[in-house]
């Protein structure tokens, strides 16, 4: 008796702590419960409101309904066909697998489409060369046609000790005086 009262209380604290964390999707969709009856379902045109419906049945939490959430299921796919909660999983067929008349309709929807696309693609190209932008190229650093820079003197290097025996003082603060009197 003593280890059957120690699992209800691991039960009970799970359940607490599941619920403490979790709030019910009841109260986070705000349907009430009495919403969840044949006759509603059977009025309802909400597809939201199906979908939310559905997303609880499913869950769980308010137990477990299996003609309820076909009745559901039903009624979302009347209302909302292509809803994602109605959808069912397939897998992917091989090409093997799908007869000849459907594989030669995808074949030449594909062929109509890659044509359509080479065509696209050589309409672009011809029109790319006959626009000229004057803009650079991206990622590239070229200097534009219509903007020359003048061309600084060159610096002497600080390691340079033959250049700076080259350097006249004198020369360079009369070039320095014009050019604040122009300036």
């Amino acid at each position: 008796m003593g280890q059957l009262e120690e699992i209800n209380e691991v039960i009970a604290a799970e359940s607490m702590y599941g619920a403490e964390n979790k709030e019910s999707l009841l109260k986070k969709y705000n349907i009430p419960i009495q919403h969840f009856d044949f006759e509603y379902v059977g009025k309802c045109t909400d597809g939201k409101e199906l979908e939310r419906m559905l997303q609880i049945l499913k869950s769980g939490q308010e137990g477990y309904y299996p003609e309820l959430l076909q009745r559901v299921e039903e009624k979302l796919s009347e209302i909302k066909p292509n809803s994602r909660y109605i959808r069912k999983l397939t897998r992917v067929l091989n090409k093997d697998e799908v007869d000849e008349d459907r594989s030669k309709e995808i074949k030449d929807d594909l062929t109509i489409w890659l044509n359509d696309i080479n065509r696209k693609n050589t309409e672009l190209t011809q029109m790319k060369s006959t626009i000229k932008f004057s803009l650079p190229e991206v990622r590239k650093s070229s200097e534009s046609k219509e903007e020359k820079k003048i061309a600084m003197p060159k610096r002497i290097k600080s390691t340079d000790y033959a250049g700076w025996d080259k350097y006249d003082v004198d020369t360079e603060l009369l070039k320095m005086d014009r050019l604040c009197w122009l300036g």
